[in-house]
C-alpha cells in the first residue's frame, strides 16, 4: 500500500508499530497498549468491569477516535502494573 499524506503533510495510511505489553486482568491474560506520550491510559470497560478494587472516582472525558469524537464518563481506577515473569 503506497503511502498518502494529507494537505498538512500528515501520513495517512501505513503500516504501524504499537508498543504492547501481556497483563493479567481479573484473571485473564489480555493485552494492553502503552501510549508512553500520553498522560492517562485507558483499558475496556469489559476489563474494567473485573477489577478489584472498584473504581476511586470517575471524570468526563471527549474521546476521539477515526469515526469522530465523543463525550464519555470514565471510570478512574488507582493501578499497578506488575510483571507477570
Amino acid at each position: 500500500m503506497p503511502t498518502t499524506r494529507d494537505s498538512n503533510g500528515h501520513i495517512k495510511n501505513a503500516p504501524a508499530a504499537y508498543q504492547t505489553v501481556q497483563a493479567k486482568v481479573g484473571g485473564q491474560l489480555c493485552r494492553i497498549l502503552s501510549d508512553g506520550g500520553s498522560g492517562k491510559s485507558y483499558i475496556s470497560r469489559e476489563h474494567g468491569s473485573k477489577l478489584t478494587p472498584k473504581p476511586i472516582s470517575s471524570e468526563n472525558s471527549l474521546i476521539g477516535t477515526v469515526n469522530g469524537e465523543m463525550e464519555v464518563t470514565c471510570p478512574i481506577y488507582k493501578l499497578q502494573v506488575k510483571g507477570i515473569g
